[in-house]
């Protein structure tokens, strides 16, 4: 069954509620997520006046996708989130790519929230888990795509990891939403205004509805299926009058 985005964010505001209730009448910590940006929010708004204390992590500082942990302690410490983190490992020259390892683990039919950031170098990456779906991977992903893999558990302190990107430079008619969609996923501008008025495409964690909405330097802006990316800036006109833009995109 297919639901609406509206009732989507009625479920998950539900969930959050529920384990917010649960972390004050037994006094115990709650943990929801990995959570993405969008979720994030809702989950901060939901929890404004929850009398919780409220932190969000996700195994690493700066970590894109996070679990919130509910308690009424005074704060959280790291080492209480239920976050272990694998790491995988393949031969010299073998191509794997963040869709790669993303979509084996989603083959093993574990759930999106389940998994929090995937970094990956050239020749391993270290994903973030939940504890419950460590043992499932460490026993039975041995292939990533058309790679052998080998996975071991690894502890935080280990993940040293800077975040890569490929830029894309172009050039555009129009910064609005539906113009920088066709953009970076690289299709029709009739198709970009479907994705984002599908409720696809998300500016800076939000759901961005709007085809005419402006985006500005410094904006992150996600799409369903395609990846996330920086918008840098313009470097200014083309000799035909248009936007040269710069994005980066998350490797």
């Amino acid at each position: 069954m297919a639901f609406t985005i509206k009732q989507e964010r009625e479920l998950f505001l539900a969930r959050v509620e529920d384990q917010a209730r649960r972390a004050r009448e037994r006094s115990i910590r709650c943990f929801l997520g990995f959570l993405d940006d969008s979720q994030r929010r809702l989950a901060e708004d939901g929890l404004r006046y929850s009398g919780l204390s409220v932190r969000f992590f996700g195994g690493y500082e700066d970590a894109e996708r996070t679990m919130v942990g509910m308690s009424l302690e005074a704060e959280l410490p790291e080492e209480a989130y239920p976050i272990r983190c694998v790491e995988l490992r393949w031969h010299r020259g073998e191509k794997v790519t963040h869709r790669d390892i993303l979509g084996s683990l989603m083959g093993l039919a574990l759930k999106r929230e389940t998994i929090g950031d995937i970094l990956v170098e050239p020749e391993r990456a270290v994903v973030f888990v939940t504890d419950t779906v460590e043992p499932v991977i460490l026993r039975e992903l041995t292939r990533v795509g058309g790679a052998a893999v080998s996975c071991k558990e690894i502890s935080p302190a280990e993940v040293t990891f800077q975040c890569s990107f490929q830029e894309l430079s172009g050039t555009l008619s129009s910064l609005r939403m539906d113009c920088v969609t066709a953009f970076l996923a690289n299709t029709s501008r009739s198709r970009a205004a479907e994705l984002v008025r599908g409720g696809l495409v998300s500016v800076d964690g939000q759901p961005e509805l709007r085809c005419d909405h402006p985006i500005v330097p410094g904006s992150k802006i996600s799409i369903r299926g395609t990846g996330k990316f920086i918008y840098d800036g313009e470097t200014g006109l083309s000799k035909k009058n248009k936007w040269k833009v710069i994005f980066r995109k998350y490797q």
